[in-house]
């Protein structure tokens, strides 16, 4: 489920351009962002 929440995160920033924008939309800081879609590739 968490691979899931993470894989989602990262379909928003690309979706949306910007991990700023992502950010803004799913109401989560800038750097919950990028620590997410750093996980995801792992």
């Amino acid at each position: 489920m968490e691979r899931l929440k993470r894989m989602s995160v990262f379909a928003k920033v690309v979706e949306f351009g910007s991990f700023t924008a992502a950010a803004r939309q799913l109401q989560m800081s800038v750097s919950s962002i990028s620590q997410t879609v750093v996980k995801t590739g792992r």
